[in-house]
Formats: C-alpha cells, sequence, structure tokens
C-alpha cells in the first residue's frame, strides 16, 4: 500500500497524502511523548532549582542572624570597655583629689603642731 500511496502523492502533486493515518498517528503519539518527557525534565529542574534558592535563602538569613548576634556582642564588649575606662578614670580622679586632701591636711596638721609645741 505504500507504494501505490506513494506514486498517487506523486502523480497529484502532493494532494493525496504521502502517510497513512496509522504513520501520521505514530509520528504525532511519538512527539507528543517526546513533549511530555521533556515538560517531565523542565518541572523536575525547577522544582530542583527551587529547592536549592530555599536553601540559599534560608542559609543567607541564618548567615545574616549571626552576623547581627555578632555585632551585639562587640557592641557589648565595646560599651563595657568604655563604662570601665570610665570608672577607672572617675576613680583614679577621685583618688587624686582624696590625696590632695590629705596632704593639705596632713600641712595643716603639721601647722597646728608646731604651733603648738613652740
Amino acid at each position: 500500500m505504500g507504494m501505490i500511496r506513494k506514486t498517487l502523492s506523486i502523480g497529484t502533486l502532493g494532494l493525496v497524502s504521502f502517510r497513512s493515518k496509522n504513520e501520521r498517528l505514530d509520528i504525532i503519539e511519538a512527539a507528543l511523548h517526546d513533549a511530555e518527557s521533556e515538560r517531565d525534565a523542565e518541572h523536575s529542574a525547577r522544582v530542583g532549582a527551587e529547592a536549592r534558592a530555599e536553601a540559599a535563602s534560608s542559609a543567607l538569613t541564618k548567615s545574616r542572624r549571626r552576623h547581627r548576634r555578632h555585632q551585639a556582642k562587640e557592641q557589648a564588649k565595646d560599651l563595657a570597655r568604655e563604662q570601665a575606662h570610665h570608672a577607672k578614670s572617675v576613680a583614679t580622679e577621685q583618688a587624686h583629689h582624696l590625696a590632695d586632701v590629705v596632704k593639705e591636711q596632713v600641712e595643716v596638721v603639721k601647722d597646728q603642731v608646731e604651733s603648738i609645741t613652740k
């Protein structure tokens, strides 16, 4: 039947189809199967890409959280250092002031002792 159909197709300049309905149906089914396979592969790739993107987003969020905690700890340490330094300088100033007061009182007492002993 194929040879007769081919001859008829050539003789009628393509008005009669070269391929039978079964051949055309087989070609269309193969194309459909290929398209479905391609769609499934594309879907799998998209799902994989979305999963990787979600994992990367989660890792980025965790990293940012760790970074913020680290910054907060560093700021707390800096604040504690500043407060300790301030407390030390205040204590030093008070100690110097107290030493000056004691020196003045020692001199006053010495003067009083000298005045009494004379």
